[in-house]
């Protein structure tokens, strides 16, 4: 597992990007403290160093109680002070960071100064909130069209209405499906996928995060998971026929009154019979400026509208009318 040597800020001087390794500020000289955030540039590479490796695998280091210098794992004195190592000495915390979660620079807050972002940084957030904006714009200025309404004074100019009764025929049908039903007659049968399934094939390692050793350097976690692979699962498939209700056939009825009426149905056989049926009512109105507008209100409210009556209509953006002002 790979291993990459850290950095840590100093937070006496503001020095920043010290290597790991390093247990004193080289600019000030002040200990590295105890609790100092190590963080793993980008551009970091591995350590191929055989010294460094060993050091870095050793443990994580030690604070003396005494001067508070961080000393290595493997030391029983220490080297600043030279101070015995006690039993219970506080130990750099070991860090878990899950993959992407790294930390990346430091957050030395008693920099007074803190890099500012570089302009392209700057350009692209104001490109991300522009576009956002654009985007919230277009949303609430597509829901106004339809929410947002104006009241016009209209005038009734006329009506009409529409009534429909589907007529259903008993015939012989072609379907398929993965069963034939009761009353089918089977005509041809082929295999086809019908669904898929997953199959383990083993088991990979694969990179997923970083754990900071407490002594400057991080190791690339490993972990497993199972592999697989996705397998059709193939089913007989059926054409057959059969005998269902199907609509042969729309009788119609329309008006421009108020006299609605259901179309009259004849049924040629013991084979047909009726369906569904459909209504709609249709009022429509003129404005001062000539503009027609109509509305499909329910029949009981349709019946009491008549010829030449103003009334205040509601109107979206889009100029449809969407009710009456009570």
């Amino acid at each position: 597992m790979a291993i990459r040597e850290g950095r840590w800020d100093c937070i006496r001087c503001g020095t920043k990007g010290i290597f790991g390794r390093s247990k004193v500020c080289p600019n000030c000289q002040s200990p590295r403290p105890e609790g100092v955030k190590f963080y793993l540039p980008e551009d970091a590479v591995e350590v191929t160093d055989a010294e460094q490796l060993k050091q870095a695998q050793a443990g994580a280091d030690w604070i003396c109680a005494f001067c508070g210098a961080s000393n290595e794992a493997g030391r029983a004195i220490c080297k600043q002070c030279n101070a015995p190592r006690e039993p219970d000495s506080t130990q750099q915390q070991v860090k878990d960071y899950a993959l992407g979660a790294t930390p990346t620079s430091g957050d030395n807050s008693d920099d007074p100064l803190p890099p500012p972002l570089p302009p392209k940084s700057k350009k692209t957030r104001n490109l991300i909130i522009s576009a956002i904006a654009f985007v919230f714009s277009l949303c609430v200025g597509f829901c106004s069209l339809f929410l947002i309404t104006k009241e016009v004074t209209a005038t009734i100019t006329g009506f009409s209405w529409e009534r429909t009764i589907a007529v259903e025929a008993y015939r012989t049908v072609t379907e398929s499906g993965w069963s034939v039903p009761a009353g089918g007659r089977k005509i041809s049968e082929h295999l086809e996928k019908y669904d898929t399934r997953r199959i383990k094939t083993g088991t990979e390692t694969y990179a997923c995060g970083q754990r900071d050793l407490g002594n400057g350097h991080f190791q690339e976690k490993r972990c497993t998971r199972d592999t697989y692979r996705e397998e059709p699962i193939y089913k007989t498939k059926y054409t057959y026929e059969i005998e269902r209700w199907v609509t042969d056939h729309t009788e119609r009825a329309t008006g421009k009154d108020h006299k609605p009426y259901w179309p009259r149905v004849s049924l040629a056989s013991q084979k047909q019979r009726e369906g569904g049926r459909t209504e709609t009512y249709t009022v429509y109105f003129k404005d001062a400026k000539q503009k027609t507008y109509n509305l499909n209100p329910s029949l009981s409210a349709w019946q009491t509208y008549e010829i030449g009556e103003k009334h205040e209509i509601k109107v979206n953006m889009l100029g449809d009318a969407t009710g009456i002002v009570k």
